[in-house]
């Protein structure tokens, strides 16, 4: 039986011939079985990202062959790539991407509102779909009334409306408490095993990776390793290790400290965000009562109201005394770890002004920040507010995607956003992933 994927020796070089050329894929090749659940797993900046964006048709290859449910991607027209993305594959995003003046049961129709079809010959499996993920009830809600696992569970019944037999996640829990990511990933699973449908998950969190038949293990552009899991169904090769030894070795690659902890905790006011990413790092063996101290004096620490001497000797000091009460060893410990987080995390605050855009925004900082993820450079305040101004543009169709990517190119003194031109292409390729599945706007 013919793989359902192919990729052979499949390369994308960013800045080919130039000074600056970066390798995202290094000359990669592997295959893809009908029905396995597969997983991309490395750290950010891997090309994980950039292999999904590959094998949907969004970044054609420099060099190599890609086939995809008998689609040639690398010699595709205009035409035959919408019809590819129609019959071929369902996206769920981290984000969710529901239009929120749309009902439940509009956001599932949503694909087929741009497609031509009849929306009547497939409310029944909207129906369906409802009952099945058991969001029946919610069906005349708007997302905003719904909690970030019910929005998920209505993105899937969104990708799967037109019954494609490859479903991409782009780290579909990223956005979503302990107990919900459970949920959505017994989903996922679920069309796998009794769906028989093709997943293919990109995560960096080694606790999902059980769950896959076929793990992509990536570092610097390339496939690294592959391994299968034995105890799950299609297993054509068997691997070495048991799963458990993978999942262990493959908690060792190197992820970030900020990226661990930006899927923490989503859903909080930005400088709430900045005080939990550090707290979760350094009070998972605190008493609560202690983790309320450390917390308050973070947030005076971030507020500048404490210098680097001060938050060390708040630590330090006993509780009853105002302080922390942690050992002097601890307490120097804590505070070298706050001092270096608070450096490494991005500049969350946002200028309101200058944002003249007709579009929410809540809904492009959102998406801002899910395309960010990842992006390992310190950006200013000014420069988020342009990438703001400028998604914001692409999304209301006053930017052509190519526009776009000169937007976040350009450099800041010209009234860019001054991004390097890898990671602006990189961003620019994320947005156009969002509009082709018509979830934010109807852009054609």
């Amino acid at each position: 039986m013919e793989p359902i994927i192919k990729f052979d020796k499949v390369s994308m070089v960013y800045g080919l011939g130039k000074s600056n050329e970066v390798k995202a894929l290094n000359n990669i090749s592997g295959q893809i079985e009908k029905e396995e659940y597969i997983i991309f797993f490395g750290p950010s900046g891997c090309g994980k990202s950039t292999l999904l964006y590959v094998i949907a048709g969004l970044e054609k290859p420099t060099s190599g062959s890609l086939i995809v449910n008998g689609h040639n991607l690398r010699n595709i027209s205009q035409k035959e790539l919408i019809n590819f993305y129609q019959s071929t594959l369902g996206f769920v995003f981290q984000a969710y991407y529901l239009i929120p003046s749309l009902t439940v049961k509009e956001n599932i129709l949503l694909p087929y509102l741009f497609s031509g079809k009849k929306v009547k010959e497939v409310e029944d499996r909207a129906d369906f779909l409802m009952k099945r993920f058991n969001i029946d009830q919610l069906r005349d809600k708007k997302p905003m009334q719904l909690s970030g696992g019910q929005q998920q569970r209505v993105a899937i019944a969104r990708a799967l409306i037109q019954n494609p037999p490859i479903i991409l996640a782009d780290e579909p829990v990223g956005n979503l408490d302990s107990v919900n990511a459970e949920i959505v990933l017994n989903l996922l699973d679920e069309l796998h095993e009794k769906d028989k449908k093709t997943i293919i998950q990109v995560t960096h969190n080694p606790k999902d990776l059980e769950r896959a038949t076929h793990i992509f293990y990536m570092k610097d552009g390339q496939i690294i390793k592959e391994a299968r899991n034995i105890k799950k169904k299609p297993a054509q090769v068997l691997s070495n290790q048991p799963m458990s030894s993978m999942a262990t070795k493959a908690s060792n690659l190197a992820i970030s400290d900020i990226e661990r902890l930006t899927q923490i905790y989503p859903h909080l006011t930005e400088k709430e965000l900045q005080v939990k990413l550090i707290a979760n790092y350094l009070l998972n063996s605190v008493n609560m009562e202690t983790q309320q101290v450390i917390e308050s004096i973070i947030k005076r620490y971030l507020a500048k109201e404490l210098d680097e001497n001060n938050l060390f000797h708040l630590l330090d000091k006993p509780i009853e005394q105002g302080g922390a009460g942690l050992y002097v060893q601890k307490a120097r410990e804590f505070s070298d770890k706050i001092i270096e987080l608070s450096k490494q995390s991005l500049d969350i605050e946002q200028k309101e002004e200058g944002f003249e855009v007709n579009i929410e925004k809540e809904k492009v900082v959102g998406l801002r920040q899910q395309l960010l993820d990842g992006v390992k450079a310190h950006l200013s305040f000014e420069q988020i507010n342009r990438i703001d101004q400028a998604i914001a543009q692409r999304i209301n169709n006053t930017f052509s995607k190519k526009k776009l990517e000169q937007a976040l190119d350009l450099s800041f003194k010209k009234g860019g956003a001054g991004l390097d031109k890898r990671t602006a292409k990189k961003l620019t390729n994320k947005v156009e992933m969002i509009l082709i599945n018509k979830t934010l706007t109807g852009l054609k």
